[in-house]
């Protein structure tokens, strides 16, 4: 069962990641849990050098973490079907084979060897 992570806030946007998160509707997901416990401590402490200054003037409020009232959401991605590749392969071979024996590689060799090569495999199917 494979995981993925987003991090969520409370209008139900998620982080884009990096050490200025802004909020989108598709944000980023994490691939790992790892790696989404290196952004939380990258932003941890990209938030605290910045906020260190405020802390200290007495006259200014500490600022929000920027995941202050946020969640992580946990996904756990499984199939949904499954589909022969034979027929999307085919077709992306196809545009491949037009693309290299037209336009700009119609002259250059290593590209119509390519599409040659290309051609070969389609016609062994």
């Amino acid at each position: 069962m494979t995981k993925a992570y987003k991090i969520r806030n409370g209008d139900g946007l998620f982080s884009t990641g990096g050490t200025h998160p802004s909020w989108t509707k598709k944000g980023k997901t994490w691939g790992n849990l790892g790696s989404l416990r290196s952004h939380l401590t990258l932003l941890c402490e990209h938030w605290a050098s910045r906020a260190y200054p405020h802390y200290w003037r007495k006259d200014t409020p500490l600022p929000a973490h920027p995941y202050d009232g946020c969640e992580i959401l946990t996904l756990v991605l499984q199939p949904a079907a499954t589909t022969p590749i034979e027929g999307e392969l085919v077709e992306r071979v196809d545009k491949a084979i037009t693309k290299l024996s037209t336009g700009y590689y119609a002259d250059d060799p290593d590209y119509q060897a390519a599409a040659k090569t290309l051609q070969a495999w389609k016609d062994a199917r």
